[in-house]
């Protein structure tokens, strides 16, 4: 079944930008030591922009190690276990 988002169980207080480069572009529930949060599709998209940019400036550059950009935990919007939990269908 194609969910309509991505689910991602990370413990650290942020989220690197490694998780969702391989993805299609859609919101993500961020599982963090029972805590979740929701980053919108829209906040996705813009850091897979600003991921580009970036790769595109650092090109000329190839003895600096590439920045990753990522998502922190205050970036997010919080969601009840319970909502999460009816979201996944219970699993």
């Amino acid at each position: 079944m194609d969910e309509s988002y991505a689910y991602i169980e990370d413990s650290s207080e942020t989220l690197n930008c490694k998780y969702i480069a391989d993805l299609p572009v859609k919101p993500i529930i961020w599982a963090q030591d029972g805590r979740y949060g929701f980053i919108s599709k829209e906040q996705v998209q813009n850091m897979m922009r600003r991921q580009e940019d970036l790769a595109k400036q650092q090109r000329g550059y190839a003895k600096d190690k590439p920045l990753d950009l990522v998502f922190h935990w205050l970036e997010v919007l919080p969601l009840d276990p319970a909502t999460v939990k009816l979201m996944r269908g219970f699993k």
